[in-house]
């Protein structure tokens, strides 16, 4: 006779311990992204939609703060898609297809906007750094940008800020999730940035932003 060994099922106690540690962990990361680039704006005086010859000028007058900041990228590239999961666990049971539209535009377009958008300002800090001639590493950049994928990339990046987080913050206003003044303070902070002038007034909508993702962490935290 031939034992056999069966798998038995995950006890509830498990299943809880398992689950807490995502919780725990999309609490803690959920404001982090929004504060990085909030702050990175805020500090960082160079214009990314200016020409790339004013771009160099600009970081190296200010080359110790882009140094400096240029470490918040590590929070805001690395932790803004699970930031846009930290909110959608909190808005998918009450407003589940609205949470799925959102989601579904954001993943996808944040991640293609990492990974093949143009960065001008990173290459003129290396234009800087490395007293590359300027001539050149002007035609690379208008190359760089010139390309399609370059230029789909940026706008599926755009569309996903306006388009897909708005549609989180309408999720959590609608949802009820968090108090209104914080759906509406991250709604407003985190999609009109593109759209505010100066470098001043972008970081701190990011960073009201960023207060009122404290709120879907206070959520997160709390449930069982």
């Amino acid at each position: 006779m031939t034992a056999t060994t069966s798998l038995q099922p995950t006890t509830a106690a498990a299943t809880t311990d398992h689950l807490a540690y995502y919780r725990k962990a999309l609490a803690v990361v959920a404001p982090l992204p929004f504060l990085a680039i909030g702050l990175t704006y805020l500090l960082q005086d160079v214009p990314g939609d200016a020409p790339f010859p004013t771009i160099v000028r600009d970081v190296g007058n200010h080359i110790g703060v882009v140094h400096a900041v240029s470490w918040l990228s590590f929070a805001f590239f690395g932790l803004l898609i699970p930031a846009v999961l930290a909110i959608a666990a909190t808005t998918y049971v009450v407003r589940p297809r609205l949470t799925a539209w959102a989601t579904t535009l954001c993943l996808p377009a944040f991640a293609i906007g990492f990974g093949l958008n143009a960065n001008d300002t990173e290459l003129a800090v290396i234009t800087h750094d490395k007293h590359l001639d300027l001539t050149t590493m002007t035609a690379l950049d208008k190359a760089w940008q010139a390309q399609a994928i370059a230029g789909i990339a940026s706008l599926l990046f755009i569309v996903a800020v306006v388009f897909g987080l708005g549609m989180l913050g309408v999720a959590l206003w609608r949802g009820k999730v968090i108090p209104v003044w914080a759906a509406v303070g991250f709604t407003v902070g985190a999609v009109t940035h593109p759209f505010l002038p100066g470098h001043v007034a972008q970081g701190i909508g990011l960073l009201v932003a960023a207060v009122s993702l404290t709120q879907v962490s206070r959520v997160l935290l709390s449930r069982r």
